[in-house]
C-alpha cells in the first residue's frame, strides 16, 4: 500500500501517531498490563535496547530469569532508576514527582510481621499479596498512615519528619492516589493539587485541594463544576447538570470483623 501511495501512506502515518500512547491495566494476582502505541520505529528501539540489556545479563553467572523475564524486569529497572532522582536524556523529574511506587504501598503490620497474610494496597492499582507486599517494605521509606479499620480509608498522616507544606501535599497526594475526575486513572503524585474553591477564597487545607492531572484541571474552566463535600470526596456537575461523585478510595483492607464488632448488641 505505501508503495501504491506514498503520499497517502504518510498521511495515514501522521493521523495514526497521534492516537500514540501508554496506557497501565490492572490484572490479577499482583500483575497489570503496560501497552504503548507509538510509531513504529520507536517501539523496535525500545525493544532492541530491552532485548539487547535482557541478552547481556543472561550470559551472567547464576542467571536463572528467561529472556521473556529479564525483559520486562529490565524495563522496571529503567523506570525505577529515574523515579529515584537519576537522569534521562539530560533531564530528572522534579523532586515531588520521584515516587516510587513502593511509597505508596500500604501494609499492615500483623501482615509485615508475618503473623497474618492480608493483603498490602498498592496505590494506583489496589491489593496485592502478602508476600509482595512485604518484599516492598523491604525497600522502602516508611510512613504512619492512620486508617480506619471498618473503611479502611485515610484518617491520619505522620507527620514527624516534614515542613507542613510537604506534609499536606503528601496527604492529599496519598489520600487521593490518582487524579479525582471520574474515570481517570492517573496517579496523583503526577497530578496538580488544585484549590476546589479558587485561593485566595479558598483555603490551602486538606478539604479545599484535590488531585487533578492538566487535561481534568483544565475541565474546571470548561463549563465543569466541582465542589468537595468532605475531605476527598468530591461531586463533578457536567455543562448538561449531570453529577458525578468520586469518594476517597480505600488505603487498606477494611476488616469485615470491626463491621462486626461494632454494631449495636440485638435488642432482647
Amino acid at each position: 500500500m505505501a508503495a501504491v501511495d506514498p503520499h497517502g501512506a504518510e498521511r495515514r502515518h501522521t493521523a495514526a501517531a497521534r492516537d500514540r500512547r501508554v496506557e497501565l491495566t490492572p490484572a490479577d494476582d499482583g500483575m497489570a498490563d503496560l501497552w504503548a502505541r507509538m510509531p513504529a520505529d520507536h517501539a523496535v528501539a525500545v525493544y532492541t535496547m530491552l532485548d539487547g540489556l535482557a541478552r547481556a545479563a543472561h550470559g551472567e553467572p547464576g542467571e536463572t530469569r528467561t529472556l521473556d523475564q529479564l525483559r520486562a524486569d529490565t524495563l522496571g529497572e529503567i523506570a525505577l532508576g529515574v523515579l529515584d532522582g537519576n537522569g534521562w536524556a539530560g533531564r530528572t523529574l522534579a523532586p515531588r514527582r520521584r515516587v516510587r511506587p513502593h511509597l505508596h504501598v500500604t501494609v499492615g503490620a500483623d501482615t509485615l510481621l508475618g503473623a497474618t497474610d492480608e493483603p498490602g494496597w498498592l496505590a494506583g492499582y489496589g491489593p496485592i499479596p502478602a508476600a509482595m507486599a512485604r518484599r516492598i517494605a523491604g525497600d522502602a521509606t516508611w510512613r504512619r498512615l492512620l486508617t480506619d479499620p471498618v473503611t479502611g480509608k485515610l484518617l491520619d498522616y505522620g507527620t514527624d519528619t516534614y515542613t507542613p507544606g510537604a506534609v499536606l501535599d503528601a496527604h492529599v497526594t496519598t489520600r487521593d492516589q490518582t487524579c479525582r475526575f471520574p474515570g481517570c486513572t492517573r496517579p496523583a503524585a503526577g497530578c496538580d493539587l488544585d484549590h476546589t474553591v479558587p485561593h485566595p477564597a479558598g483555603r490551602t487545607a486538606d478539604d479545599n485541594l484535590g488531585a487533578l492531572c492538566r487535561r481534568h484541571h483544565r475541565a474546571k474552566h470548561a463549563g465543569w463544576a466541582l465542589t468537595q463535600d468532605r475531605p476527598g470526596q468530591f461531586t463533578w456537575t457536567t455543562p448538561t447538570g449531570a453529577t458525578h461523585t468520586v469518594a476517597p478510595a480505600a488505603l487498606a483492607t477494611p476488616r469485615p470483623d470491626c463491621n462486626q464488632r461494632l454494631r449495636p448488641p440485638p435488642r432482647t
